[in-house]
């Protein structure tokens, strides 16, 4: 069997094929027009880059008031033992 005949048995099957009646009619296509490069408007957007992490910055103002009662606490606690000593 040539290269001809097994090319042209699986046209023949497929004639209902619009591709494949246009190329029966005007033969292959060239290579640079087989696979044609994605247009700029084609191409998928890239997604901006966040913040480095996805967690919320902690308030300072916590912060300040958390180590503040802390600091009272402990002096208190010391004043208290101070006495019973």
């Amino acid at each position: 069997m040539s290269a001809d005949t097994r090319e042209q048995h699986p046209l023949v099957e497929l004639c209902g094929n619009p591709r494949v009646a246009y190329r029966r009619a005007h033969g292959e296509r060239p290579a640079w027009m087989r696979d044609p490069p994605l247009s700029p408007t084609t191409r998928t957007p890239v997604a901006p880059r966040g913040p480095r992490s996805h967690r919320k910055p902690r308030s300072t103002g916590r912060r300040l008031v958390t180590h503040a009662l802390a600091a009272l606490t402990g002096a208190l606690v010391f004043h208290l033992i101070a006495d019973l000593l």
